[in-house]
Protein backbone atom coordinates (compact mmCIF):
# COMPACT_ATOMS: atom_id res chain seq x y z
CA UNK A 1 0.00 0.00 0.00
CA UNK A 2 1.19 3.52 -0.82
CA UNK A 3 1.80 5.59 2.35
CA UNK A 4 0.28 8.86 1.12
CA UNK A 5 0.27 10.40 4.58
CA UNK A 6 4.00 9.98 4.83
CA UNK A 7 4.49 11.38 1.34
CA UNK A 8 2.40 14.45 2.10
CA UNK A 9 3.78 15.11 5.56
CA UNK A 10 7.47 14.47 4.98
CA UNK A 11 8.39 14.96 1.34
CA UNK A 12 10.61 18.04 1.10
CA UNK A 13 12.60 19.66 -1.65
CA UNK A 14 16.32 20.33 -1.31
CA UNK A 15 15.84 23.98 -0.30
CA UNK A 16 13.48 23.01 2.53
CA UNK A 17 10.29 24.15 0.80
CA UNK A 18 7.19 22.04 0.81
CA UNK A 19 6.74 19.51 -1.93
CA UNK A 20 5.85 21.22 -5.23
CA UNK A 21 2.70 19.14 -5.63
CA UNK A 22 1.31 20.16 -2.25
CA UNK A 23 2.21 23.75 -3.02
CA UNK A 24 0.33 23.42 -6.32
CA UNK A 25 -2.74 21.94 -4.61
CA UNK A 26 -2.84 24.84 -2.18
CA UNK A 27 -2.49 27.47 -4.93
CA UNK A 28 -5.22 25.89 -7.02
CA UNK A 29 -7.50 25.55 -4.00
CA UNK A 30 -7.10 29.20 -3.02
CA UNK A 31 -7.64 30.47 -6.57
CA UNK A 32 -10.65 28.19 -7.13
CA UNK A 33 -12.21 29.37 -3.88
CA UNK A 34 -11.68 33.01 -4.89
CA UNK A 35 -13.38 32.42 -8.25
CA UNK A 36 -16.30 30.45 -6.79
CA UNK A 37 -17.03 32.81 -3.89
CA UNK A 38 -18.87 34.95 -6.46
CA UNK A 39 -21.64 32.36 -6.48
CA UNK A 40 -21.38 31.08 -2.89
CA UNK A 41 -19.44 27.91 -3.70
CA UNK A 42 -16.05 28.93 -2.31
CA UNK A 43 -15.64 26.06 0.22
CA UNK A 44 -16.61 23.47 -2.40
CA UNK A 45 -14.13 24.88 -4.92
CA UNK A 46 -11.39 24.92 -2.27
CA UNK A 47 -11.94 21.21 -1.62
CA UNK A 48 -11.82 20.49 -5.35
CA UNK A 49 -8.50 22.29 -5.59
CA UNK A 50 -7.06 20.23 -2.73
CA UNK A 51 -8.05 16.83 -4.10
CA UNK A 52 -7.94 17.33 -7.88
CA UNK A 53 -4.32 16.13 -8.28
CA UNK A 54 -3.99 13.72 -5.36
CA UNK A 55 -3.44 10.88 -7.80
CA UNK A 56 -0.13 12.44 -8.81
CA UNK A 57 1.34 11.37 -5.45
CA UNK A 58 1.00 7.77 -6.64
CA UNK A 59 4.59 6.44 -7.18
CA UNK A 60 3.41 4.85 -10.43
CA UNK A 61 2.40 8.27 -11.73
CA UNK A 62 5.72 9.75 -10.57
CA UNK A 63 7.50 7.00 -12.49
CA UNK A 64 5.37 7.80 -15.52
CA UNK A 65 6.36 11.49 -15.33
CA UNK A 66 10.03 10.57 -15.01
CA UNK A 67 9.78 8.27 -18.02
CA UNK A 68 8.16 11.04 -20.08
CA UNK A 69 10.92 13.45 -19.08
CA UNK A 70 13.58 10.92 -20.07
CA UNK A 71 11.66 10.07 -23.27
CA UNK A 72 11.23 6.43 -22.28
CA UNK A 73 8.20 4.26 -23.04
CA UNK A 74 5.83 3.84 -20.10
CA UNK A 75 2.20 2.73 -19.77
CA UNK A 76 -0.25 5.64 -19.57
CA UNK A 77 -1.06 6.31 -15.91
CA UNK A 78 -4.19 8.19 -14.82
CA UNK A 79 -4.28 10.54 -11.86
CA UNK A 80 -7.62 12.42 -11.94
CA UNK A 81 -9.67 9.35 -11.11
CA UNK A 82 -7.94 8.75 -7.74
CA UNK A 83 -9.36 11.69 -5.82
CA UNK A 84 -12.68 11.49 -7.68
CA UNK A 85 -13.15 7.79 -6.92
CA UNK A 86 -12.36 8.28 -3.24
CA UNK A 87 -14.92 11.10 -2.90
CA UNK A 88 -17.43 8.87 -4.65
CA UNK A 89 -16.65 6.14 -2.11
CA UNK A 90 -17.18 8.53 0.82
CA UNK A 91 -20.34 10.25 -0.39
CA UNK A 92 -22.30 7.66 -2.36
CA UNK A 93 -23.93 6.00 0.63
CA UNK A 94 -27.65 5.28 0.81
CA UNK A 95 -28.57 8.48 2.65
CA UNK A 96 -26.71 10.80 0.28
CA UNK A 97 -26.47 8.91 -2.97
CA UNK A 98 -26.05 12.01 -5.17
CA UNK A 99 -23.85 14.15 -2.92
CA UNK A 100 -20.69 12.91 -4.67
CA UNK A 101 -21.48 14.63 -7.98
CA UNK A 102 -20.41 18.17 -7.03
CA UNK A 103 -17.04 16.79 -5.83
CA UNK A 104 -16.20 13.85 -8.05
CA UNK A 105 -17.35 15.02 -11.48
CA UNK A 106 -15.25 18.24 -11.63
CA UNK A 107 -12.17 16.44 -10.23
CA UNK A 108 -12.50 13.51 -12.63
CA UNK A 109 -13.05 15.82 -15.60
CA UNK A 110 -10.51 18.59 -14.97
CA UNK A 111 -8.34 17.34 -17.86
CA UNK A 112 -10.57 15.20 -20.06
CA UNK A 113 -13.93 16.96 -19.51
CA UNK A 114 -17.10 16.35 -17.51
CA UNK A 115 -18.54 12.87 -17.87
CA UNK A 116 -22.20 11.85 -17.48
CA UNK A 117 -22.82 10.76 -13.86
CA UNK A 118 -23.85 7.23 -14.87
CA UNK A 119 -20.67 6.59 -16.84
CA UNK A 120 -18.51 8.19 -14.14
CA UNK A 121 -20.05 6.16 -11.29
CA UNK A 122 -19.52 2.90 -13.19
CA UNK A 123 -15.89 3.83 -13.77
CA UNK A 124 -15.39 4.75 -10.09
CA UNK A 125 -16.94 1.50 -8.87
CA UNK A 126 -14.76 -0.59 -11.18
CA UNK A 127 -11.64 1.38 -10.22
CA UNK A 128 -12.28 0.93 -6.49
CA UNK A 129 -12.96 -2.78 -6.95
CA UNK A 130 -9.81 -3.36 -9.02
CA UNK A 131 -7.52 -1.63 -6.53
CA UNK A 132 -8.75 -1.90 -2.94
CA UNK A 133 -5.69 -0.04 -1.66
CA UNK A 134 -7.06 3.17 -3.20
CA UNK A 135 -9.51 3.77 -0.36
CA UNK A 136 -6.95 3.39 2.42
CA UNK A 137 -4.20 5.22 0.53
CA UNK A 138 -6.22 8.27 -0.48
CA UNK A 139 -7.95 8.20 2.91
CA UNK A 140 -4.62 8.93 4.57
CA UNK A 141 -4.03 11.85 2.22
CA UNK A 142 -7.58 13.15 2.82
CA UNK A 143 -7.08 13.11 6.60
CA UNK A 144 -3.71 14.86 6.32
CA UNK A 145 -5.13 17.56 4.06
CA UNK A 146 -7.99 18.19 6.46
CA UNK A 147 -5.57 18.62 9.35
CA UNK A 148 -3.20 20.75 7.31
CA UNK A 149 -5.66 23.20 5.71
CA UNK A 150 -8.79 22.82 7.88
CA UNK A 151 -11.10 23.77 4.98
CA UNK A 152 -14.65 24.89 5.60
CA UNK A 153 -17.32 22.26 4.95
CA UNK A 154 -19.32 23.11 1.81
CA UNK A 155 -23.09 23.44 1.90
CA UNK A 156 -25.46 23.47 -1.06
CA UNK A 157 -28.84 25.00 -1.61
CA UNK A 158 -31.62 22.63 -2.64
CA UNK A 159 -32.01 22.93 -6.42
CA UNK A 160 -33.60 21.23 -9.37
CA UNK A 161 -31.52 19.16 -11.78
CA UNK A 162 -30.92 22.02 -14.23
CA UNK A 163 -29.65 24.34 -11.50
CA UNK A 164 -27.48 21.58 -10.05
CA UNK A 165 -25.87 20.88 -13.42
CA UNK A 166 -25.06 24.58 -13.78
CA UNK A 167 -23.51 24.66 -10.28
CA UNK A 168 -21.33 21.67 -11.19
CA UNK A 169 -20.24 23.40 -14.41
CA UNK A 170 -19.49 26.62 -12.56
CA UNK A 171 -17.26 24.99 -9.92
CA UNK A 172 -15.71 22.89 -12.70
CA UNK A 173 -14.87 26.16 -14.48
CA UNK A 174 -13.38 27.68 -11.32
CA UNK A 175 -11.23 24.56 -10.77
CA UNK A 176 -10.03 24.36 -14.37
CA UNK A 177 -9.14 28.05 -14.59
CA UNK A 178 -7.32 27.93 -11.24
CA UNK A 179 -5.40 24.80 -12.31
CA UNK A 180 -4.42 26.28 -15.69
CA UNK A 181 -3.32 29.57 -14.12
CA UNK A 182 -1.24 27.87 -11.41
CA UNK A 183 0.44 25.62 -13.98
CA UNK A 184 1.07 28.59 -16.24
CA UNK A 185 2.66 30.53 -13.39
CA UNK A 186 4.93 27.59 -12.57
CA UNK A 187 6.17 26.95 -16.11
CA UNK A 188 5.96 30.43 -17.65
CA UNK A 189 5.85 33.25 -15.12
CA UNK A 190 6.31 35.86 -17.86
CA UNK A 191 3.16 34.64 -19.59
CA UNK A 192 1.24 35.06 -16.34
CA UNK A 193 2.57 38.61 -16.01
CA UNK A 194 1.49 39.42 -19.56
CA UNK A 195 -2.14 38.84 -18.61
CA UNK A 196 -1.76 42.31 -17.16
CA UNK A 197 -4.34 44.65 -15.76
CA UNK A 198 -7.46 45.78 -17.61
CA UNK A 199 -9.23 49.06 -16.85
CA UNK A 200 -12.02 48.96 -14.29
CA UNK A 201 -15.66 49.60 -15.23
CA UNK A 202 -15.74 53.10 -13.64
CA UNK A 203 -12.86 54.12 -15.90
CA UNK A 204 -14.70 52.75 -18.95
CA UNK A 205 -17.77 54.73 -17.94
CA UNK A 206 -15.73 57.94 -17.82
CA UNK A 207 -14.32 57.24 -21.29
CA UNK A 208 -17.82 56.60 -22.59
CA UNK A 209 -19.30 59.67 -20.93
CA UNK A 210 -16.69 61.99 -22.44
CA UNK A 211 -17.23 60.57 -25.93
CA UNK A 212 -21.03 60.73 -25.55
CA UNK A 213 -20.93 64.37 -24.39
CA UNK A 214 -18.99 65.31 -27.52
CA UNK A 215 -21.47 63.44 -29.70
CA UNK A 216 -24.47 65.10 -28.04
CA UNK A 217 -22.97 68.56 -28.54
CA UNK A 218 -22.56 67.84 -32.23
CA UNK A 219 -26.09 66.45 -32.48
CA UNK A 220 -27.59 69.57 -30.87
CA UNK A 221 -26.46 71.63 -33.86
CA UNK A 222 -28.43 69.29 -36.13
CA UNK A 223 -31.43 68.18 -34.08
CA UNK A 224 -33.11 65.91 -36.63
CA UNK A 225 -35.89 63.51 -35.73
CA UNK A 226 -33.39 60.64 -35.63
CA UNK A 227 -31.01 62.55 -33.34
CA UNK A 228 -33.89 63.49 -31.04
CA UNK A 229 -34.99 59.86 -30.70
CA UNK A 230 -31.43 58.69 -30.12
CA UNK A 231 -31.13 61.23 -27.31
CA UNK A 232 -34.40 60.03 -25.77
CA UNK A 233 -33.27 56.40 -25.97
CA UNK A 234 -29.95 57.28 -24.35
CA UNK A 235 -31.63 59.24 -21.53
CA UNK A 236 -34.02 56.33 -20.90
CA UNK A 237 -31.08 53.92 -20.65
CA UNK A 238 -29.35 56.10 -18.05
CA UNK A 239 -32.55 56.52 -16.08
CA UNK A 240 -33.29 52.78 -16.03
CA UNK A 241 -29.69 51.95 -15.10
CA UNK A 242 -29.92 54.14 -12.00
CA UNK A 243 -33.48 53.18 -11.12
CA UNK A 244 -33.47 49.38 -11.24
CA UNK A 245 -31.63 46.71 -9.30
CA UNK A 246 -30.11 43.71 -11.15
CA UNK A 247 -32.65 41.62 -13.02
CA UNK A 248 -34.08 41.03 -16.50
CA UNK A 249 -34.58 43.89 -18.97
CA UNK A 250 -35.81 44.60 -22.47
CA UNK A 251 -34.12 47.17 -24.69
CA UNK A 252 -36.54 47.72 -27.58
CA UNK A 253 -35.22 50.25 -30.09
CA UNK A 254 -36.08 50.66 -33.79
CA UNK A 255 -33.33 50.37 -36.38
CA UNK A 256 -31.36 53.61 -36.43
CA UNK A 257 -32.33 54.52 -32.86
CA UNK A 258 -28.82 54.20 -31.41
CA UNK A 259 -29.24 50.81 -29.76
CA UNK A 260 -25.53 49.91 -29.90
CA UNK A 261 -24.37 53.00 -28.02
CA UNK A 262 -27.30 53.25 -25.65
CA UNK A 263 -27.13 49.57 -24.75
CA UNK A 264 -23.51 50.01 -23.73
CA UNK A 265 -24.47 53.13 -21.77
CA UNK A 266 -27.08 51.16 -19.82
CA UNK A 267 -24.66 48.31 -19.09
CA UNK A 268 -21.87 50.59 -17.88
CA UNK A 269 -24.10 52.82 -15.78
CA UNK A 270 -26.00 49.81 -14.37
CA UNK A 271 -22.70 48.18 -13.42
CA UNK A 272 -21.47 51.38 -11.73
CA UNK A 273 -24.75 51.76 -9.87
CA UNK A 274 -24.33 48.19 -8.57
CA UNK A 275 -20.55 48.15 -8.34
CA UNK A 276 -20.59 45.64 -5.48
CA UNK A 277 -22.23 43.14 -7.86
CA UNK A 278 -20.86 43.45 -11.38
CA UNK A 279 -17.35 42.81 -12.70
CA UNK A 280 -17.77 42.87 -16.48
CA UNK A 281 -20.07 43.38 -19.45
CA UNK A 282 -20.71 40.67 -22.05
CA UNK A 283 -22.38 41.49 -25.38
CA UNK A 284 -23.48 38.47 -27.43
CA UNK A 285 -24.65 38.84 -31.04
CA UNK A 286 -25.78 36.24 -33.58
CA UNK A 287 -23.60 37.13 -36.61
CA UNK A 288 -19.90 37.85 -36.94
CA UNK A 289 -20.65 40.68 -39.38
CA UNK A 290 -22.67 42.48 -36.69
CA UNK A 291 -20.03 41.73 -34.07
CA UNK A 292 -17.39 43.37 -36.24
CA UNK A 293 -19.44 46.56 -36.54
CA UNK A 294 -20.24 46.58 -32.79
CA UNK A 295 -16.64 45.98 -31.72
CA UNK A 296 -15.39 48.76 -34.02
CA UNK A 297 -17.95 51.16 -32.52
CA UNK A 298 -17.00 50.24 -28.95
CA UNK A 299 -13.30 50.64 -29.67
CA UNK A 300 -13.88 54.09 -31.13
CA UNK A 301 -15.63 55.07 -27.92
CA UNK A 302 -13.51 53.35 -25.28
CA UNK A 303 -10.01 52.65 -26.55
CA UNK A 304 -8.65 56.17 -26.78
CA UNK A 305 -6.65 55.52 -23.59
CA UNK A 306 -5.75 51.85 -24.08
CA UNK A 307 -7.41 48.63 -25.20
CA UNK A 308 -10.32 47.22 -23.21
CA UNK A 309 -12.62 45.42 -25.70
CA UNK A 310 -12.12 41.66 -26.02
CA UNK A 311 -13.63 40.47 -29.30
CA UNK A 312 -13.94 36.69 -29.14
CA UNK A 313 -15.34 34.66 -32.02
CA UNK A 314 -14.21 32.31 -34.79
CA UNK A 315 -13.12 35.06 -37.20
CA UNK A 316 -11.26 37.35 -34.83
CA UNK A 317 -7.75 38.00 -36.11
CA UNK A 318 -5.39 37.45 -33.16
CA UNK A 319 -1.78 36.55 -34.05
CA UNK A 320 -1.00 33.06 -32.78
CA UNK A 321 2.73 33.09 -33.38
CA UNK A 322 4.38 31.49 -30.35
CA UNK A 323 7.36 33.80 -30.85
CA UNK A 324 5.17 36.90 -30.91
CA UNK A 325 6.04 38.99 -27.85
CA UNK A 326 3.80 41.99 -28.49
CA UNK A 327 2.23 42.57 -25.05
CA UNK A 328 -1.12 43.64 -26.50
CA UNK A 329 -1.46 40.47 -28.60
CA UNK A 330 -0.38 38.27 -25.70
CA UNK A 331 -2.80 39.84 -23.26
CA UNK A 332 -5.63 39.66 -25.80
CA UNK A 333 -5.02 36.00 -26.56
CA UNK A 334 -4.70 35.07 -22.88
CA UNK A 335 -7.86 36.96 -21.91
CA UNK A 336 -9.82 35.05 -24.55
CA UNK A 337 -9.05 31.84 -22.66
CA UNK A 338 -11.04 32.78 -19.56
CA UNK A 339 -12.82 36.08 -20.42
CA UNK A 340 -10.91 37.97 -17.77
CA UNK A 341 -11.61 41.37 -19.37
CA UNK A 342 -14.06 44.18 -18.56
CA UNK A 343 -15.94 44.13 -21.90
CA UNK A 344 -16.39 41.03 -24.06
CA UNK A 345 -18.04 41.05 -27.48
CA UNK A 346 -18.82 37.53 -28.63
CA UNK A 347 -21.27 35.36 -30.55
CA UNK A 348 -24.33 33.72 -29.05
CA UNK A 349 -22.86 30.42 -30.32
CA UNK A 350 -19.65 30.98 -28.31
CA UNK A 351 -21.66 31.99 -25.24
CA UNK A 352 -24.13 29.11 -25.19
CA UNK A 353 -21.68 26.43 -26.31
CA UNK A 354 -19.58 27.45 -23.31
CA UNK A 355 -22.57 27.36 -20.97
CA UNK A 356 -23.42 23.81 -22.06
CA UNK A 357 -19.85 22.59 -22.71
CA UNK A 358 -18.11 19.71 -20.96
CA UNK A 359 -14.57 20.33 -22.25
CA UNK A 360 -12.18 22.19 -19.91
CA UNK A 361 -10.93 24.68 -22.50
CA UNK A 362 -14.38 25.88 -23.46
CA UNK A 363 -15.91 25.74 -19.97
CA UNK A 364 -12.95 27.54 -18.38
CA UNK A 365 -14.55 30.98 -18.86
CA UNK A 366 -17.90 30.10 -17.25
CA UNK A 367 -17.16 31.41 -13.76
CA UNK A 368 -16.45 34.84 -15.27
CA UNK A 369 -19.98 35.03 -16.66
CA UNK A 370 -21.14 35.34 -13.06
CA UNK A 371 -21.46 38.95 -11.88
CA UNK A 372 -21.85 40.34 -15.39
CA UNK A 373 -24.28 42.49 -17.32
CA UNK A 374 -25.18 40.22 -20.24
CA UNK A 375 -26.65 41.85 -23.36
CA UNK A 376 -28.23 39.44 -25.85
CA UNK A 377 -28.47 41.51 -29.01
CA UNK A 378 -30.90 40.49 -31.78
CA UNK A 379 -32.38 38.07 -29.26
CA UNK A 380 -35.14 37.05 -31.68
CA UNK A 381 -32.54 34.96 -33.56
CA UNK A 382 -32.17 32.40 -30.76
CA UNK A 383 -32.95 28.97 -32.29
CA UNK A 384 -36.57 28.01 -31.48
CA UNK A 385 -35.76 24.31 -31.07
CA UNK A 386 -33.28 25.17 -28.29
CA UNK A 387 -35.26 27.91 -26.56
CA UNK A 388 -36.27 25.98 -23.46
CA UNK A 389 -32.78 24.93 -22.29
CA UNK A 390 -31.43 28.31 -23.40
CA UNK A 391 -33.95 30.28 -21.36
CA UNK A 392 -33.61 27.90 -18.41
CA UNK A 393 -29.89 28.54 -18.15
CA UNK A 394 -30.36 32.30 -18.60
CA UNK A 395 -32.90 32.38 -15.78
CA UNK A 396 -30.50 30.42 -13.56
CA UNK A 397 -27.74 32.95 -14.28
CA UNK A 398 -30.06 35.75 -13.16
CA UNK A 399 -31.33 33.96 -10.05
CA UNK A 400 -28.09 32.49 -8.70
CA UNK A 401 -25.07 34.08 -10.39
CA UNK A 402 -25.70 37.84 -10.13
CA UNK A 403 -26.28 38.37 -13.84
CA UNK A 404 -28.38 41.22 -15.21
CA UNK A 405 -29.84 40.10 -18.52
CA UNK A 406 -30.81 42.47 -21.35
CA UNK A 407 -32.93 41.27 -24.28
CA UNK A 408 -31.97 43.80 -26.95
CA UNK A 409 -33.67 43.99 -30.35
CA UNK A 410 -36.10 45.89 -32.53
CA UNK A 411 -38.41 42.85 -32.62
CA UNK A 412 -38.88 41.50 -29.10
CA UNK A 413 -39.99 37.86 -28.71
CA UNK A 414 -42.67 37.36 -26.05
CA UNK A 415 -40.80 34.87 -23.89
CA UNK A 416 -42.75 35.67 -20.74
CA UNK A 417 -46.12 35.22 -22.47
CA UNK A 418 -45.46 31.84 -24.06
CA UNK A 419 -47.15 28.99 -22.15
CA UNK A 420 -44.59 26.46 -23.40
CA UNK A 421 -41.62 28.45 -22.05
CA UNK A 422 -42.00 28.90 -18.31
CA UNK A 423 -38.47 30.14 -17.57
CA UNK A 424 -39.40 33.83 -17.53
CA UNK A 425 -42.92 33.60 -16.20
CA UNK A 426 -43.46 35.06 -12.73
CA UNK A 427 -40.56 37.47 -13.11
CA UNK A 428 -40.75 41.16 -13.91
CA UNK A 429 -39.03 42.00 -17.19
CA UNK A 430 -38.40 45.73 -17.05
CA UNK A 431 -38.62 47.84 -20.21
CA UNK A 432 -35.61 50.14 -20.45
CA UNK A 433 -37.26 52.45 -23.01
CA UNK A 434 -40.97 52.64 -22.10
CA UNK A 435 -41.86 54.96 -25.00
CA UNK A 436 -40.59 52.65 -27.73
CA UNK A 437 -43.92 52.43 -29.69
CA UNK A 438 -43.73 56.16 -30.46
CA UNK A 439 -40.13 55.79 -31.58
CA UNK A 440 -41.12 53.05 -34.03
CA UNK A 441 -43.88 55.24 -35.45
CA UNK A 442 -41.57 58.24 -35.81
CA UNK A 443 -38.78 56.24 -37.46
CA UNK A 444 -40.92 54.24 -39.85
CA UNK A 445 -38.88 54.16 -43.05
CA UNK A 446 -40.20 51.04 -44.78
CA UNK A 447 -43.36 50.41 -46.77
CA UNK A 448 -44.34 46.80 -47.31
CA UNK A 449 -45.87 45.76 -50.63
CA UNK A 450 -47.35 42.30 -51.05
CA UNK A 451 -47.28 41.27 -54.71
CA UNK A 452 -50.38 39.42 -55.94
CA UNK A 453 -48.28 37.01 -57.98
CA UNK A 454 -44.79 35.61 -57.45
CA UNK A 455 -41.93 36.78 -59.68
CA UNK A 456 -39.57 34.43 -61.47
CA UNK A 457 -35.86 35.23 -61.68
CA UNK A 458 -35.91 36.95 -65.11
CA UNK A 459 -38.83 39.19 -64.03
CA UNK A 460 -37.07 40.16 -60.82
CA UNK A 461 -33.81 40.78 -62.73
CA UNK A 462 -35.63 43.11 -65.14
CA UNK A 463 -37.12 45.07 -62.24
CA UNK A 464 -33.70 45.40 -60.61
CA UNK A 465 -32.24 46.67 -63.87
CA UNK A 466 -34.51 49.73 -63.62
CA UNK A 467 -33.07 50.72 -60.21
CA UNK A 468 -29.64 52.24 -59.63
CA UNK A 469 -29.38 51.52 -55.92
CA UNK A 470 -31.15 48.38 -54.74
CA UNK A 471 -30.60 45.51 -52.29
CA UNK A 472 -32.27 42.12 -52.65
CA UNK A 473 -32.12 39.78 -49.61
CA UNK A 474 -32.81 36.11 -50.31
CA UNK A 475 -33.09 33.13 -47.99
CA UNK A 476 -30.37 30.92 -49.47
CA UNK A 477 -27.08 31.20 -51.33
CA UNK A 478 -28.57 29.06 -54.09
CA UNK A 479 -31.34 31.62 -54.68
CA UNK A 480 -28.89 34.52 -54.59
CA UNK A 481 -26.68 32.87 -57.22
CA UNK A 482 -29.72 32.02 -59.38
CA UNK A 483 -30.77 35.68 -59.42
CA UNK A 484 -27.24 36.81 -60.27
CA UNK A 485 -27.22 34.37 -63.21
CA UNK A 486 -30.54 35.78 -64.41
CA UNK A 487 -29.09 39.32 -64.30
CA UNK A 488 -26.49 38.35 -66.87
CA UNK A 489 -24.17 41.20 -67.92
CA UNK A 490 -26.03 43.85 -65.91
CA UNK A 491 -23.46 46.34 -64.51
CA UNK A 492 -22.66 47.20 -60.87
CA UNK A 493 -23.73 43.85 -59.38
CA UNK A 494 -22.44 42.99 -55.89
CA UNK A 495 -22.90 39.79 -53.89
CA UNK A 496 -22.75 39.06 -50.15
CA UNK A 497 -23.08 35.63 -48.56
CA UNK A 498 -21.11 33.16 -46.49
CA UNK A 499 -19.48 32.02 -49.74
CA UNK A 500 -17.18 34.98 -49.05
CA UNK A 501 -14.87 34.79 -46.06
CA UNK A 502 -15.14 37.46 -43.37
CA UNK A 503 -12.29 39.60 -44.69
CA UNK A 504 -13.72 39.62 -48.22
CA UNK A 505 -17.17 40.59 -46.91
CA UNK A 506 -15.63 43.52 -45.03
CA UNK A 507 -13.81 44.69 -48.16
CA UNK A 508 -16.97 44.33 -50.23
CA UNK A 509 -19.06 46.30 -47.71
CA UNK A 510 -16.43 49.03 -47.60
CA UNK A 511 -16.61 49.38 -51.38
CA UNK A 512 -20.42 49.36 -51.36
CA UNK A 513 -20.62 52.06 -48.68
CA UNK A 514 -18.19 54.23 -50.62
CA UNK A 515 -20.27 53.96 -53.81
CA UNK A 516 -23.51 54.69 -51.95
CA UNK A 517 -21.98 57.79 -50.35
CA UNK A 518 -20.92 59.01 -53.81
CA UNK A 519 -24.35 58.31 -55.33
CA UNK A 520 -23.03 55.61 -57.66
CA UNK A 521 -25.10 52.60 -58.80
CA UNK A 522 -25.11 49.53 -56.52
CA UNK A 523 -27.17 46.40 -57.14
CA UNK A 524 -26.56 44.21 -54.10
CA UNK A 525 -27.76 40.60 -54.09
CA UNK A 526 -27.34 39.16 -50.60
CA UNK A 527 -28.38 36.43 -48.24
CA UNK A 528 -29.37 37.16 -44.63
CA UNK A 529 -25.68 37.51 -43.79
CA UNK A 530 -26.06 41.22 -44.59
Amino acid sequence: MVDFKKLIAHTKSEDGKEDLLIDHLEKVAEAARYFAEKFNCGPLAFWLGLIHDLGKINPLFQAYLKAMEEKRAWPRTEHAIWGAAFVYYLLSGKNRKDAWKEFALPVYGHHAGLKPPGIASQRFSRFLKDDESVVESIGCAWTELQQRFAPESPSFRITNNTQREMRIRMVFSALVDADYLATEQHFDSQKAINRGEWPELPELWERFRKDQDELLKTAETNLTKVNRIRREVYDSCLSAAKKYKPGVFKLTVPTGGGKTRSGLAFALRHAIQNRDVFERIIVALPYTSIIDQTAIEYRKILEKDGECVLEHHSQVDVPDDKEEQNSKHLRYRLAAENWNAPLIVTTTVQLFESLFANKPGRARKLHNIAKSVLILDEVQTLPPQLLKPTLDVLRDLVDHYDVSLVFSTATQPAFENTPYLKSFQHIEIKEIVPDYPRHFADLQRVNYELRPHPLDWPELAEEINNLDQVMVVLNTRKDALALIDAMGEMPHIYHLSTLLCGRHRKNRLREIRSRLDDGQPVRLISTQVV
